[in-house]
């Protein structure tokens, strides 16, 4: 009888152990809930996006706009000719909001002939804030110049 008593007293005291150790877990859990900051997507800053003015580029004495792409922090040029009808193979790079015109050169060379001085900003997209011309690239720059002239020299020569 002495040895059925001490199974039972163990069974029980193993049911309490583990409630024990559930009902911890559950507080535990609880109080963490409340501990830890309420974060809303309106606090959370944009990084799907970056500006990069000119005095950024100003330490690297830049010549040329592709002197200011490969200077970008986080981004990797992608130097590839044209293809008809393959948009992401015409590179990660776009001038004013569009595509190169040239069809016939490598990216690397229309961004050659566009001056330093004539650009005013580089902005980096990723994610959702790729424009729809740069569908396919995970990381898109987009060279701003300060006038149109200037990008009328990416045209081709």
């Amino acid at each position: 009888m002495l040895e059925r008593d001490t199974t039972a007293y163990r069974a029980t005291e193993k049911r309490m152990y583990r409630t024990r150790n559930i009902l911890s877990l559950f507080m535990s859990m609880l109080s963490m809930m409340f501990l830890v900051p309420e974060i809303r997507a309106e606090e959370v800053p944009a990084l799907e996006s970056q500006v990069f003015d000119r005095a950024f580029f100003e330490q690297y004495h830049p010549q040329t706009a592709l002197d200011m792409i490969y200077r970008l922090p986080g981004f990797s040029f992608q130097n590839t000719s044209s293809a008809r009808g393959f948009g992401a193979n015409v590179g990660n790079v776009l001038i004013n909001g569009a595509r190169p015109v040239v069809k016939s050169e490598k990216l690397s060379n229309v961004l050659n002939r566009l001056p330093a001085a004539s650009v005013q900003q580089i902005r980096i997209y990723r994610g959702s804030q790729i424009p729809s011309v740069a569908a396919g690239n995970a990381v898109v720059a987009d060279v701003i110049s300060l006038d149109l002239e200037t990008s009328e020299m990416c045209k081709g020569s």
